[in-house]
């Protein structure tokens, strides 16, 4: 008789870094991002993607789709955690959009497990998995149990470099991030989780724009809010989402929204930094999803 599988696959949820100090307002999280990915409605589709790497050269070199998971049966075998992981609804659904954008990347897609709380507590099991797809055309995979220095290392070979006298961060979604950013310093260079983008919008396997959501926290108005206040701050944020868009020749938005606002403020913004359009409107997820779909 087969043993019930009873493996949690979580949401990402954001959370306060283990030793960094609280910040000035507590993590808005994600909530209203999935909502517009959810808004979209068929024949187009929309996901956040996790994670992705550019290396020197300014290549796409991989994409991630990460979460956390809880073990509720704690005598689970290796293989039955695994095999729980990947058969889960979720990762299922991201399966097919996130082949067709590495597709149009040219890169492989890395699916990243990791217990709740790891590395920072001994957890069940104490590491993650590590489920990669080299070529996305073939969809064959390889999966193994890694550590966090494999993970920092698996990183660092598709960077192709590590990032000196990183800032700390204080606000993440999952521990790992947290761990590689802040806790895992080598000559005072760490090799952080990449970045994610949180909106991409799919006409059927073309990628038509990216759109970056900018919390706004304060009670100043939003419309004083632009991505040109950030370029300097952000430069290296703002030249890989430059890099990814050119790579996919698609449209890119910044989205300014925060829990305080009523509105949100959308800018598209050129490749060499111009601001194309601007656009004020009311903060509902289905009316966004509506206007980054026929805008794209």
């Amino acid at each position: 008789m087969n043993k019930p599988i009873s493996v949690q696959l979580l949401e990402p949820t954001a959370r306060v870094c283990p030793g960094q100090p609280s910040p000035r307002f507590p993590p808005a999280g994600s909530g209203f991002i999935r909502d517009v990915v959810a808004s979209v409605q068929q024949p187009l589709s929309a996901c956040t993607v996790d994670g992705y790497i550019v290396n020197r050269s300014g290549q796409v070199t991989r994409i991630f789709f990460k979460r956390e998971f809880n073990v509720v049966q704690p005598e689970l075998e290796d293989g039955e955690i695994a095999d729980a992981l990947i058969r889960d609804q979720s990762v299922i659904s991201a399966k097919q959009k996130l082949a067709g954008l590495a597709k149009k990347l040219n890169c492989g897609i890395d699916y990243l497990f990791s217990p709740v709380g790891y590395p920072h507590i001994v957890t069940n099991p104490n590491k993650m998995l590590l489920v990669s797809v080299d070529d996305p055309s073939s969809g064959r995979a390889r999966r193994r149990f890694i550590q966090a220095e494999d993970l920092a290392q698996h990183i660092q070979s598709y960077r192709g470099r590590s990032f000196s006298n990183p800032k700390p961060i204080t606000v993440a979604t999952s521990n790992i991030e947290c761990f590689l950013a802040n806790d895992r310093l080598i000559n005072n260079s760490a090799d952080p989780f990449p970045g994610d983008l949180d909106f991409v919008l799919f006409d059927g396997d073309d990628v038509c724009s990216i759109a970056e959501f900018k919390t706004h926290n304060l009670d100043s108005d939003i419309a004083n809010e632009s991505c040109t206040r950030y370029q300097d701050k952000d430069w290296r944020r703002l030249e890989v989402l430059l890099n990814v868009t050119a790579a996919l020749r698609c449209r890119i938005f910044y989205i300014f929204w925060g829990p305080k606002h009523s509105h949100v403020k959308i800018e598209e913004i050129t490749r060499d930094r111009k601001i194309l359009n601007v656009q004020i409107m009311e903060k509902d997820a289905a009316h966004l999803a509506a206007f980054l779909s026929k805008n794209r």
